[in-house]
């Protein structure tokens, strides 16, 4: 019965999909495990207990939460809910509530935005495109987006003929109010108020605002700004507005070569649209000068619905049937002359909203299950959508929202969150130079789901969906940095006062003294000092009655306190701050110390039955898991995968750790000789674990039982085979 090493140095390939594991002549097979759930893919290879989140704001419904990122000291998290918006800075303040917006609550998550400066674009194929701006440090205002032009001007807005070529417009006169008739049915009642551009026998483009219809064939129209046409003879050059209530509205935009650029309406799902050169409300085409409007058609065998425009090192376009991009060069932009639509390849993507992250444009293909990178080879010379996923397919579950995150002062590692519709997290890391992406997926609290989530620069933020209080309720929650916070939705509170407790009367001397303003009553054990008095003191027992309390104190008053003299507690039993984990049963630490679950008072406070404490952090936990791949090895006799195997013993590289239970092996922090009164060390270096029991597909399973930080950097294990 010979004994074998295996060493698992890194997890950097993390979760592999179930199909995987027989495939252990993989690379993959030995840098990544069975389950990897709530643990971060460090840059180095380990794996981290993943960050814990600080409760930043009730975001009061249903949302999905986007950057606006207007300089690195504005930085600001807009939550798209129904009908309107809230705008957030990064520390949770209400800055701006947005109304009057067009979707609804079932729409959010197919809402796309582009944003440039101090103007956000938010587009739906369903609803009239809008704006928020800017307006100051702390102030938004949100309109519907217009086009350049008014009632003394031409409109500016992209024009489309949606009849038939033949179908001609006949005028009924020259100026002023008039009636339209069309050469077959074209009208319908959601026209009034549409503009259309009509080129006149002369070749003279006038334009005219559509009213009240008459019939299918026949509209009120006025020729605006006064014009007048040569003569009333039906032409077939006119074109009405392209985006409108009857045709639909894009669903896609974005800012790319000092553009604006819309794309993917209702009646026109292939159509493209481009502004003129450094004007983003000006889409007149007028005679194709290279900085006038743009308007492509993607062609191919199908019909191509855009679903979103990406701006890299090229305008990229994703629809339903493929990918494509405009080609352009670093010393020729895209003008009206040159634009080209080339596709590239043909897997198409979901309405989930793409996002580019180490050097790719990653999108979830439509059927909702696969992760591709949509990035210029340039060995083949063109684009390629690579499958990312295809190591942990079965962590990519429909998402509906992607965020990104760049590295921080204390976190190296740039990573992305996938928002999956069963309420979970799938991470994703990677180091593409190095060929090197790992998943895991993260969850919260048993009940509770994550929603939607953010990167503003180097911080992330979700969306929680929580039963707090019985009630749900949508929280902002910060992704915090490390594994410095354990718990979710937490935040810290600080030591009670008790209320405002002052000295009751003056002379007082001896171990006894009495107080006033007291809200709450305070406990043996707990320590104060008086203003005017020296020493600190503590109380040894006490009675207390309606706002007064009579102390007891295990050493005598240093000298006779005034009266009304403040008391200040500097440790207690009693914390407070956590009014939105109100009758909650929660978990709390104090730094790496945890002191087990409490129940929040309907007032936000908790008791603690322990002494010393300055802050205490209370919130949700959840577990991190890790178990390995079934440890497989080769010898002379050949693979024993499949065979009967022991694992004897485990060593476990961990840093930083507090806690930590491998193969139900819980590791003693703490030695009966520890002197009880010091903070708790964290535990670096290799530690043994014992190991029982036979399988066929041995594995190392390693998880935590208290909230408290954990790195684990690699592990040996030493195999029995049989």
């Amino acid at each position: 019965m010979p004994s074998y090493r295996v060493e698992q140095t890194n997890f950097q390939a993390g979760e592999l999909d179930p199909n995987f594991h027989s495939r252990s002549d993989l690379k993959a097979y030995q840098e990544g495990a069975k389950q990897i759930r709530n643990f971060y893919l460090m840059l180095t290879g380990g794996v981290m207990r993943r960050p814990g989140t600080t409760y930043l704001a009730n975001l009061g419904a249903a949302s999905r939460i986007e950057p606006f990122l207007f300089s690195n000291d504005e930085r600001h998290v807009v939550a798209f809910q129904a009908g309107g918006a809230k705008i957030y800075g990064i520390d949770g303040t209400l800055q701006q509530t947005l109304t009057g917006a067009p979707w609804g609550a079932d729409d959010l998550f197919e809402l796309n935005i582009t944003q440039a400066a101090d103007v956000m674009i938010v587009v739906h194929r369903d609803y009239e495109i809008t704006q928020i701006t800017r307006t100051g440090a702390t102030s938004f205002t949100r309109a519907a987006y217009a086009f350049d032009g008014d009632s003394s001007e031409t409109h500016k807005m992209p024009f489309f003929k949606y009849a038939d070529s033949s179908v001609t417009l006949t005028p009924s006169g020259t100026s002023g109010s008039i009636t339209l008739t069309a050469s077959a049915d074209t009208w319908e009642t959601a026209h009034n108020g549409t503009i259309i551009e009509y080129t006149d026998t002369a070749g003279t483009v006038r334009q005219m605002q559509l009213g009240a219809r008459v019939s299918a064939t026949v509209i009120n129209a006025t020729v605006l700004y006064s014009a007048t046409l040569p003569n009333t003879t039906a032409v077939k050059t006119w074109r009405e507005q392209m985006f409108s209530v009857v045709r639909g509205w894009p669903g896609a935009a974005t800012f790319h070569d000092n553009r604006l650029w819309f794309g993917g309406s209702g009646q026109r799902p292939g159509g493209l649209v481009g502004s003129q050169s450094g004007a983003f409300y000006n889409f007149e085409l007028d005679d194709g000068d290279d900085d006038e409007g743009i308007d492509v058609t993607i062609a191919g065998s199908s019909v191509s619905e855009i679903l979103h425009l990406v701006s890299t090192r090229r305008l990229e376009i994703l629809t339903d049937t493929g990918e494509f991009y405009i080609s352009d060069s670093d010393v020729r932009t895209i003008t009206p002359g040159n634009v080209s639509v080339r596709r590239q390849t043909t897997f198409g993507a979901s309405r989930t909203p793409p996002v580019f992250f180490d050097g790719e444009t990653v999108f979830v293909q439509r059927s909702g299950q696969n992760l591709r990178s949509y990035s210029y080879d340039f060995v083949r010379d063109n684009y390629a959508s690579d499958l990312l996923s295809v190591q942990a397919s079965h962590l990519v579950r429909s998402p509906k929202q992607a965020a990104s995150t760049f590295g921080s002062d204390t976190r190296p590692e740039q990573y992305l969150l996938f928002v999956n519709n069963d309420g979970t997290l799938t991470h994703m890391h990677s180091i593409r130079e190095q060929q090197v992406k790992g998943f895991a997926l993260w969850s919260t609290r048993s009940g509770d789901t994550f929603e939607s989530a953010c990167g503003v620069a180097e911080d992330m933020f979700v969306v929680g969906k929580r039963s707090l209080n019985s009630s749900t309720v949508y929280t902002l929650e910060l992704l915090a940095d490390d594994d410095s916070v354990t718990l979710d939705s937490s935040l810290e509170g600080t030591r009670s006062q008790y209320g405002t407790p002052l000295v009751d009367g003056a002379s007082q001397t001896g171990t006894t003294l009495n107080i006033d303003g007291l809200t709450s009553t305070p406990v043996a054990g707990d320590q104060f000092t008086i203003a005017g008095v020296a020493g600190t003191y503590t109380i040894d027992r006490l009675t207390y009655s309606s706002g007064d309390g009579a102390l007891v104190l295990t050493t005598a008053l240093a000298s006779s306190p005034a009266d009304n003299a403040v008391i200040t507690f500097t440790t207690g039993h009693l914390y407070s701050g956590f009014s939105h984990l109100a009758n909650e049963t929660v978990h709390v630490v104090s730094g790496n110390l945890y002191l087990g679950t409490e129940t929040v008072s309907g007032s936000g406070t908790i008791t603690i039955d322990y002494t010393g404490l300055s802050t205490i952090r209370a919130g949700f936990s959840y577990t991190p898991t890790l178990e390995t791949m079934p440890v497989v090895f080769r010898s002379e006799r050949g693979s024993f995968n499949g065979s009967v195997r022991r694992i004897t013993r485990c060593l476990v590289d961990i840093t930083g750790a507090y806690d930590i239970k491998v193969a139900g092996n819980q590791l003693a922090v703490r030695q009966v000789n520890d002197d009880m009164s010091l903070a708790l060390q964290a535990q670096s270096g290799h530690y043994e674990f014992p190991v029982m029991g036979y399988s066929r597909e041995p594995t190392i399973t390693l998880t935590q039982t208290d909230p408290l930080p954990l790195r684990v950097l690699g592990m040996g294990i030493e195999v029995r085979a049989y």
